[in-house]
């Protein structure tokens, strides 16, 4: 959308700030998405107006294609926002076949009448004040009368009495100050134990290398994240705060941050300027600002130096294992790690076109420098993500899994301090049933960097995985603690509890994930899921229903929806996904996962078996996953399924050392 006018619009409890991009409710912030925002701002734009789908898709989504269901997604959300289900308040009419119409009553000031309107508040505050501080009851004349007849004698006592009595209160306020004053100045501000590094903000509007502010940022926080004093949010934590004009105190309590850094990235040639600023939360004051003009082939140089005075305005003292850790170059070569910054970029974005974009981005880092074992470890994660039930699953894990491995070795070799290679490493061994020592690499991986809560996720999903749930419920707290505000954490959090039988916990966190944000499509998945083990079959097809219109890769939702209406005795409707799923792996992978789920709830046994058999002999299905699944319980009493789980036995985790 192009840039808003600096308006004001008032309707019921909610102020909408155009140009500033907030939402506040009775003067309380409201955090909303990107999109559900910009939807909001056009609909408020057209009040009392019919705005029709195509016209809303083309403001919101502009050059982009998007279904409509995505829009009903987006419209549901902003109503659950704007109170309507729980307060009966009526904001946003649908016209059938037509389109959306803000129909509340709606006040709209310009610049100028906001700045008026805050003008009139002021003044009527002081007269408020005013009249509060002369309502006092004036003494009536009688009494004036008997004070002024009181002797003179005994006036002048009482006199001097009240100028002692005053004299004292007076001596003892000022002692009272100068010792508040003289602590305030003794005493140092708390520590900071915590903060997250904000995406780098475009200092021009013609900005064309999305990628650099968030890159840079991202860059900064992993060199932040080997000091031990201090938690760095992770990259996950802080990419959704790209957006410009957002309000940092919010964003720190969002976060639960002692302070932020922030700041602007120009690019102009080879030319870099980067203007930062080090805030801290509690009271806004700024620690530290400074600017940079550097060449991007300097770029290694303003990393060092920003990393160095970030670190001293944080009053930090660096234990002599730590001081080269803060400046420390994973490759010397700029280009090398210029293309690792943009694959990291695309990585975050979890999507199969970002994925693909990301691998090739690390594999020109690898050209330009063979030795750069970081961007070997973020290649195999990479491949691993595509070819997982866990990840995007777009490729099969015959063809991801090879390659992984041996990127993940190759980083090993190259270099073994590197924690995200042994991460990786760890991943490759839970997919391969002759590898064993997975949980060593996890908790080596720890170890070098304790702050990592991707890793410990990871580690999470394993300890589910095996049965160590109270281990795993463990690692996903702490995981939380350090990255409170992370979709995939939080919805994980609410998978273990699933996978557990906690049902009712397990529903309360996945709303709670989607509340946070509600297009993350994995949230909505795992939540049908839920529903339907409850028996609530209407709830879980709504849930599998808003996932599938809000993935690019279809199959999961097809498949969970396929299953969902069978367990429902919807067979008309369960049979439609399964074709649709049918039709889906003709242009593009389907695992044999997704078939043998579709099949098990049709009751279709000897294709589910069939799928599966085909998975576990390409090594594109893990045991371990069929026997965590509830939606396959009704197989398991079969012979079949022990026969099959006896010759694909799940990997058994050797202790770690």
């Amino acid at each position: 959308m192009s840039k808003p006018p600096d308006d004001l619009f008032v309707f019921g409890d909610f102020h909408l700030k155009a140009n500033e991009r907030l939402l506040q409710r009775r003067g309380v912030d409201v955090p909303l998405p990107p999109k559900v925002f910009d939807l909001l701002l056009v609909l408020v734009q057209n009040h009392g107006r019919v705005v029709d789908k195509e016209q809303l898709m083309n403001e919101v989504w502009p050059d982009t294609f998007v279904e409509e269901n995505n829009l009903k997604v987006y419209i549901s959300t902003l109503r659950k926002v704007l109170g309507e289900s729980t307060e009966g308040q009526k904001y946003i009419e649908t016209l059938p076949k037509r389109g959306y119409r803000f129909a509340a009553d709606l006040t709209r000031l310009a610049a100028e009448d906001t700045e008026l309107h805050g003008i009139k508040h002021t003044v009527a505050k002081i007269r408020i004040e005013e009249q509060e501080e002369t309502s006092e009851p004036q003494p009536d004349h009688a009494t004036q009368v008997a004070v002024v007849t009181v002797p003179v004698k005994r006036l002048a006592t009482r006199r001097k009495l009240l100028v002692a009595v005053a004299a004292l209160f007076i001596l003892a306020v000022g002692v009272s100050l100068w010792l508040m004053v003289r602590a305030k100045s003794t005493t140092p501000p708390p520590a900071l134990r915590s903060i997250a590094v904000l995406p780098f903000k475009p200092l021009s509007a013609e900005a064309k290398d999305e990628y650099l502010g968030p890159s840079l940022a991202d860059a900064l926080i992993t060199r932040l994240s080997s000091l031990r004093q201090i938690a760095v949010r992770p990259s996950s934590a802080t990419l959704k705060y790209e957006q410009p004009e957002q309000n940092p105190r919010l964003i720190g309590q969002q976060l639960q941050v002692d302070a932020l850094l922030m700041g602007g990235v120009q690019k102009s040639g080879e030319h870099l300027r980067l203007t930062l600023q080090l805030v801290r939360v509690a009271d806004g004051t700024t620690l530290w600002a400074n600017t940079f003009d550097e060449s991007l082939r300097d770029l290694f140089k303003v990393q060092d130096s920003i990393s160095e005075q970030v670190t001293r305005a944080l009053a930090l003292v660096l234990t002599g294992d730590e001081k080269p850790l803060v400046v420390r170059h994973q490759t010397e070569n700029a280009e090398a790690y210029q293309l690792l910054l943009k694959g990291r970029y695309f990585f975050t974005r979890r999507t199969e076109e970002g994925l693909k974009t990301a691998l090739d981005y690390f594999q020109q880092a690898i050209d330009k420098d063979p030795n750069y074992a970081l961007a070997y470890a973020e290649l195999a994660e990479a491949f691993l993500v595509l070819s997982t039930p866990e990840g995007v699953e777009s490729m099969p894990l015959s063809e991801g899994f090879p390659k992984a491995e041996a990127a993940a070795t190759r980083a090993l070799e190259l270099d073994d301090t590197v924690p995200e290679a042994h991460v990786a490493m760890a991943l490759v061994m839970l997919l391969h049933p002759t590898r064993f020592g997975a949980e060593r690499e996890f908790k080596r991986a720890l170890e070098l960097n304790p702050d990592d809560s991707a890793a410990r996720n990871y580690y999470a999903n394993y300890l589910m995985v095996v049965g160590r749930t109270e281990e795993a419920k463990e690692q996903f707290r702490t995981a939380l603690e350090l990255d409170p505000s992370s979709l995939i954490i939080n919805c994980n959090w609410g998978l273990i509890l699933y996978r557990a039988g906690l049902y009712e916990q397990a529903i309360e966190q996945l709303q709670k994930t989607i509340a946070m944000d509600a297009t993350f499509f994995r949230a909505h998945w795992v939540l049908g899921q839920v529903y339907e083990q409850k028996l609530m079959f209407e709830a879980a097809i709504a849930e599998f229903q808003q996932a599938l219109a809000l993935t690019d890769n279809q199959a999961q939702a097809l498949a969970a929806l396929s299953h969902a209406y069978a367990a429902a005795q919807q067979m008309k409707p369960a049979r439609q996904a399964l074709l649709e799923l049918q039709a889906l792996s003709a242009r593009h992978y389907v695992s044999p996962y997704q078939f043998a789920i579709a099949y098990a709830g049709l009751g279709e046994t000897n294709q589910a078996f069939a799928a599966l058999e085909q998975g576990l002999q390409a090594r594109q299905i893990r045991i371990a996953l069929v026997r965590n699944d509830p939606r396959f319980d009704q197989l398991r009493g079969a012979p079949r399924y022990r026969d099959l789980y006896q010759r694909f036995p799940p990997v058994t985790p050797q202790p770690a050392r």
